[in-house]
């Protein structure tokens, strides 16, 4: 079974798309760090959890990237999330500690 090979136009449509793509999801030097520094400070990877009243959410939007990124940052860097998240200290929950808690 031979392929048939993709028109040019075609490839050079994808190409595009794929660079646009790229582009659009890369993150900055500031989002890289600003990333690491409030993983290191809020998750706990001993625990698989996060502190404080952090997600992967509220990252995302303090370093203004995508929640999906900082998924798959703190998975390959540090860890999955395992734990119910620890109570915020001023009696707040996450809605994953509170969903956990109405089962």
């Amino acid at each position: 079974m031979t392929k048939k090979p993709i028109a040019a136009e075609r490839f050079v449509q994808i190409a595009t798309e794929l660079r646009d793509l790229r582009a659009r999801y890369e993150l900055t030097v500031a989002q890289r760090r600003k990333i690491r520094e409030l993983l290191n400070t809020h998750f706990d990877p001993d625990n698989g959890c996060y502190r404080d009243g952090y997600s992967d959410q509220r990252i995302g939007r303090e370093a203004n990237v995508t929640w999906n990124l900082v998924h798959r940052i703190r998975e390959l860097g540090w860890a999955e999330v395992t734990a119910p998240s620890a109570p915020h200290p001023d009696g707040q929950i996450s809605l994953l500690n509170l969903a956990e808690r109405q089962r």
